[in-house]
């Protein structure tokens, strides 16, 4: 519902919002020797609103061609509230990036102006409590000049008892 966890005043200065923020950085080893980097952080900017702590987790291979996702919507305090609140994770992409979503809606194609093409896909789960979509948004260069890019939206209605929304960015050539 085009809420941020952290209210962005007119004058462009951070508000109220997020009190608490956690953050974990690891090193990871898979059985074949690759290596990736593993980030998980959290922030509490929607639990006054909707009684709910934001997780993401992160997965980047070090190589770079692999990106894997994991968004939690953790409730705070007493489980067992009742009903559904809104909720939108959104990846917005640089300029010049074409995105398009796939025909099944599972997913998205990626052309970067390098030539290179990547796939996102959200998991089953994701796709249970909400649907992708692509959106307009902005990007604001160093220089403070806004330019139209685009986002890609993954968005539904999750119980307050919280929900998980898997996803994966991958370099496909």
């Amino acid at each position: 519902d085009d809420v941020n966890s952290t209210a962005v005043l007119i004058s462009g200065k951070i508000g109220s919002g997020v009190n608490e923020v956690e953050l974990d950085r690891r090193m990871m080893q898979d059985e074949k020797g690759g290596a990736a980097t593993r980030i998980e952080a959290s922030h509490d900017g929607y639990a006054q609103r909707y009684g709910l702590i934001h997780r993401r987790i992160l997965i980047l291979r070090d190589d770079g061609t692999e990106l894997r996702g994991e968004d939690l919507l953790l409730p705070v305090g007493r489980k067992g509230k009742r009903g559904k609140v809104p909720f939108a994770i959104r990846f917005h992409v640089g300029p010049g990036v074409e995105l398009r979503l796939s025909e099944t809606g599972t997913g998205a194609g990626l052309a970067l102006p390098d030539g290179s093409y990547w796939q996102f896909l959200a998991g089953a789960g994701a796709l249970e409590e909400g649907e992708l979509a692509v959106e307009e948004s902005l990007w604001v260069d160093g220089g403070g000049r806004p330019q139209a890019i685009q986002q890609l939206v993954l968005q539904g209605m999750v119980s307050r008892g919280g929900g998980s929304f898997s996803w994966l960015l991958k370099r496909m050539g």
